[in-house]
């Protein structure tokens, strides 16, 4: 396992734990809420009573330092299980809310991901504004922060809200060394375009066939999604496992009974099966209606939200 070859200051913290226990496929960027230099940073990691430290680290003039090699994990995001599996980087920033950081420190952060991306065989940079998508990555998910872990406002509301953004700037430069067209890993399938850009929440036909991918930029396949093409299309459409679209539409409908789902066309409702739309999961009765609450399916047992979501 390498470490940065960007690293221009190195101070070891002996704040770590030798080897990781997990593969690395996440990125954790924290906010040191001051304007530290690198060395800075690393007085206060080589210190065994601060008991913190971070993988890299980024100074107010935007120097790269290490203060954990990347086969070992750091102690900076108050939960073992991320940080066995994620590159943990403090950045420096301002000592307030936002806990803003300057163009410098931003443009290393970017170079600095983009070469772990790299290294460690991370194809792509996935951000959700959902919690539960970050600490479980679902999705593709592989970024968290610290105040996923701990009563904390680390990285602060301006890195927090540049995720989206900081995905993106890593993504585009890492998307031209994949080949223009359908790529893969072990998420899912997308497709990047020929600027090297990939389509986000959005229909794209490819070939002759129609194709919907996610939030995340990933092809959906056997579900439900709504057109996002449109604000006012209320329709749902089903799209094969192959993740085209099958040209037929769906809607949610009602009775006193309860909700169902319902083929626009030809009268088919979903009934005895489990459906996966807009992302959630469902389960419709053998009369068709979504359940809620505590429910058996087969030898199991499993919990429903009020608005039909499984509670997984």
């Amino acid at each position: 396992m390498s470490n940065s070859s960007l690293v221009q200051y190195t101070k070891i913290s002996p704040n770590k734990t030798v080897k990781r226990n997990h593969t690395i496929d996440t990125i954790t960027i924290h906010c040191m809420a001051a304007q530290l230099s690198v060395e800075s940073c690393g007085d206060i990691f080589a210190k065994s009573s601060s008991k913190s430290s971070s993988n890299y680290g980024i100074g107010s003039d935007g120097k790269i330092a290490m203060y954990v090699e990347e086969k070992d994990r750091s102690w900076c995001s108050s939960n073992a299980a991320n940080d066995h599996r994620a590159i943990t980087i403090e950045c420096a920033s301002d000592t307030k809310t936002p806990y803003s950081v300057n163009n410098k420190v931003y443009t290393s952060l970017i170079n600095l991901l983009v070469d772990i991306c790299k290294r460690n065989n991370i194809q792509k940079l996935v951000w959700s504004t959902n919690k539960s998508d970050r600490i479980n990555h679902k999705n593709g998910c592989n970024m968290t922060v610290h105040r996923d872990f701990a009563n904390k406002e680390c990285p602060g509301d301006y890195l927090y809200k540049k995720m989206g953004q900081i995905a993106d700037d890593v993504n585009s430069k890492l998307t031209k060394s994949y080949q223009i067209g359908w790529n893969q890993d072990s998420t899912g399938w997308w497709y990047v375009n020929a600027d090297g850009t990939y389509p986000k929440s959005c229909w794209k036909t490819i070939g002759n066939k129609q194709y919907y991918f996610n939030a995340s930029g990933y092809m959906a396949s056997d579900e439900y999604v709504k057109s996002d093409n449109y604000s006012n299309d209320k329709n749902l459409y089903y799209v094969n496992e192959d993740g085209s679209w099958d040209l037929k539409s769906y809607k949610w409908r009602s009775n006193n009974k309860g909700w169902w789902l319902e083929a626009n066309t030809g009268g088919w409702y979903a009934k005895s099966e489990w459906a996966k739309i807009d992302g959630k999961w469902y389960y419709f009765d053998k009369n068709g209606y979504m359940v809620t609450g505590t429910v058996w399916i087969g030898l199991k047992k499993y919990y429903f939200n009020s608005d039909g979501t499984w509670k997984e």
